[in-house]
């Protein structure tokens, strides 16, 4: 991927849901994906067409081409949000897959970190979802590092997307494909495995935070 073609994805988000992430979003998920920064839209669908997936594109997409960005996702009932963060998760393990499946050692050797990582956010998010209602303070408790492992889990898939995308275009002769793929590398190796530490936060330190919180409060 030459710098023209990265200046392409930054600017075309469904430029870069079709050659990177390799769907083609209908029509309507196109016209989504393009319009304008802070633009408003409401989008007149019936169930089940993908709105929840062009979100999530248009979130991915964000968090990889605008850094320290925050989206917010906000749903009328906690199934429906937690419906949105499944099928982010789902979206995760097909990467996995296809990293497993590669027959490049580098990315293969992705797989496991990455995987482990999105199983890690998994379970977290099934904990998170079954606490709030009971105890919403120990959700509450857990919001930071659950935010943190997401973006470790996403952030590791979504450079495992583009290490593949890199890897397929070996041929191309840009020598800034092997840098892709060294990143999306060392991330899976080095950072990912932060994940199970991240999920032990957030499923066993609701009680030591209100502890500390009591202490302050004092």
């Amino acid at each position: 991927m030459n710098n023209l073609r990265e200046i392409a994805y930054r600017l075309d988000p469904a430029l870069w849901v079709r050659e990177v992430l390799r769907v083609t979003p209908t029509a309507w998920q196109d016209q989504f994906l393009r319009a304008p920064r802070g633009a408003s839209i409401i989008a007149l669908t019936a169930r089940q067409v993908g709105k929840t997936t062009a979100a999530g594109w248009a979130i991915a997409h964000t968090m990889l081409f605008r850094p320290a960005s925050l989206s917010v996702i906000a749903c009328p009932a906690q199934r429906q949000s937690g419906e949105a963060v499944r099928r982010e998760i789902a979206d995760m393990r097909a990467t996995v897959e296809k990293l497993r499946g590669s027959n490049g050692a580098e990315l293969t050797e992705m797989a496991k970190p990455l995987g482990l990582a999105v199983e890690s956010l998994a379970r977290a998010t099934e904990y998170m979802l079954a606490t709030l209602g009971p105890a919403p303070a120990d959700a509450l408790a857990g919001a930071s590092p659950y935010l943190r492992l997401f973006g470790v889990a996403r952030g590791g898939t979504l450079l495992g997307e583009i290490a593949i995308a890199a890897h397929d275009r070996a041929g191309d002769g840009d020598p800034a494909n092997v840098g892709r793929i060294t990143i999306a590398r060392f991330f899976a190796c080095n950072l990912a495995p932060a994940a199970s530490g991240l999920e032990l936060a957030i499923t066993e330190g609701a009680t030591s935070v209100r502890e500390a919180t009591e202490m302050l409060a004092a």
